[in-house]
């Protein structure tokens, strides 16, 4: 896109970031996360949440942790990841109330 000259915007970024993670490729889905940070674009949320449950099904918590940090420094809110990367369901009684 960018030697077209059109600029990529978030939600491109976020569909590379997620084919590397449908691919479980960790490494080319933080390098798109990189990318996307160098161009000055601030990331989605559902971006921050694939990134977190990718470092979580690859045993790599500490990675999920800092990424977690780094949504919060964004002021996200962090509690759906949060469930994502500890593994457990949102149960509906409490998602249903937005706890």
């Amino acid at each position: 896109m960018i030697a077209a000259g059109i600029n990529p915007g978030p939600r491109s970024f976020h569909g590379l970031v997620i084919s590397h993670t449908l691919n479980g490729d960790h490494e080319g889905a933080m390098n798109a996360l990189r990318r996307e940070l160098s161009e000055g674009l601030y990331p989605l949320l559902e971006t921050f949440t694939a990134l977190v449950r990718l470092f979580g099904s690859k045993g790599f918590a500490t990675r999920g942790l800092e990424i977690l940090a780094a949504m919060e420094k964004l002021e996200f809110d962090i509690r759906n990841a949060w469930l994502v990367l500890i593994g457990n369901p949102c149960p509906p009684k409490l998602c249903n109330n937005s706890y």
